[in-house]
This record gives C-alpha cells, structure tokens and sequence, in this order.
C-alpha cells in the first residue's frame, strides 16, 4: 500500500491530463472513496514502484519509496518518520527548549547581580539613626 498524505492508499490507475503535464495516480482511500492526486505526493513501497517501472518504463522511475516504519506509523495513526512536518515540530520543540535554557541562566545571572548590588547596598552605606542625627543638632 503506498501512503499519501499520512493514509494508507491503494493504486488505481496512472494518468496524465491532456491539459497539464502532471502525472497524476488514481488512488482509492480504505473506506472505498477514490481520488485523483500528484504522483509527487505519493510515497510507494518497493514492489510499487517496480510495478509501476515495469508498465511504464520512464516515467516512475524517480518515484519516492515508504519506508516500514512509515508503513507502520501511517497504520497505527501517527506520522510517519519522513513526515517533513514531524522534522519541523523536533527542531521546534528542540529550540524552545534551548531558548528556555538559555532564558533561565540569563535569569539567574540577573538574579545575582541583584543580589550582589542589594548586599552592596546594605552593607557599605553607614546606617545613621534617628536618635544621633537629634543629638547632633542638639550639640
């Protein structure tokens, strides 16, 4: 079974329109429904594609392959590893989480610096009590 956009299709038929110069693949959908798509988007296994190869011999013979772990993601509902979009959310989630880390010691820098000029503070100023200002003045 080929795969087209994470489905698990069926091989109908191989057509070119004779107003374009797209290949496109006729395809039946496990619940019987047919459709007309880009042979572009159509991954297919290995015995596929030599079928394909051996009915019309120059035209699929740059047809993409499905790996099994494709195979066997697209069957249990999950994206499938050559999924371009499973690649884009990994590195996105890889680089919120470099800009989490990154955020985090930019933070915690910040955070002492702080606590080193509030300890400054606190401890180089002299303190000077009301009562010796009052006596002071008095004097």
């Amino acid at each position: 079974m080929a795969i087209y956009k994470n489905r698990e299709v069926g091989i109908v038929a191989t057509h070119v329109p004779s107003n374009t110069n797209v290949d496109l693949i006729a395809v039946s959908y496990s619940n019987g429904m047919r459709d007309n798509v880009p042979l572009g988007q159509v991954k297919f296994t290995d015995e596929e594609k030599k079928t394909l190869i051996k009915e019309n011999p120059s035209r699929f013979e740059t047809v993409e392959l499905a790996t099994k772990e494709d195979l066997e993601a697209v069957r249990i509902g999950v994206t499938p590893p050559s999924d371009p979009s499973l690649k884009e959310a990994a590195e996105l989630k890889v680089q919120r989480q470099e800009q989490q880390k990154k955020l985090d010691e930019m933070n915690k820098r910040a955070e002492e610096n702080a606590r080193k000029d509030f300890d400054k503070k606190v401890t180089a100023a002299p303190v000077v009590s009301p009562q010796s200002k009052f006596q002071q003045k008095a004097l």
